[in-house]
């Protein structure tokens, strides 16, 4: 009976036994170097994950760093240096305040704003109707403003044609309304 009971325990011991020799375990010390092989292994898994959910913080932080630097923080600010483009292209304003942080020119910021306008008309609390007019006019200007650009067109050559510059103006004018519509809701 004693002879069963020792092979009955052997024959449960010896998968643990195979996995510590897998493991680097060996001699009479096999089990306490198992248990502290894999709690070492389960602490490096841990740590692993830690450093896989790390990483993919990281990768999606970097997702939204790659935003131009001139990129609107909002539809209310991307209208408001429109706005100011044209004063510049018109020398009512002969300083362009972003000129040192700026790494386009003041040609293709104007032609990159017109492009994300439906974007930035989405990501806010403008009206559909609103987002959907810009949507429009974009798609159907974004080609010839592009080709204009490619030319060699200068700012004020680009903001020569007054529908372009009524679309600035109109976007301007809904843009300070919602911004005041805005702060009297926070009051």
């Amino acid at each position: 009976m004693k002879r069963n009971a020792s092979k009955g325990r052997l024959s449960k011991a010896l998968p643990v036994l195979f996995i510590a020799m897998q493991l680097g375990c060996s001699g009479s010390n096999a089990p306490k170097q198992l248990e502290s092989n894999l709690v070492s292994k389960s602490s490096h898994s841990a740590e692993h994950d830690e450093h896989e959910h790390d990483h993919e913080h990281e990768h999606q932080h970097e997702e939204h760093e790659h935003f131009p630097p001139h990129w609107p923080k909002s539809i209310f600010q991307a209208s408001a240096r429109l706005e100011q483009l044209i004063e510049l292209a018109d020398g009512r304003s002969l300083v362009d305040d972003r000129s040192s942080s700026r790494r386009v020119s003041v040609e293709q910021e104007l032609v990159d704003l017109l492009n994300w306008l439906p974007e930035l008309c989405a990501d806010s609390d403008l009206s559909e109707e609103v987002f959907n007019d810009m949507d429009k006019w974009s798609a159907k200007h974004k080609q010839s403003i592009e080709d204009e650009i490619r030319t060699g067109k200068s700012l004020a050559q680009l903001l020569a044609g007054q529908e372009l510059r009524d679309r600035i103006q109109s976007l301007g004018k809904i843009s300070r309304e919602e911004q005041e519509r805005i702060k009297a809701m926070e009051q």
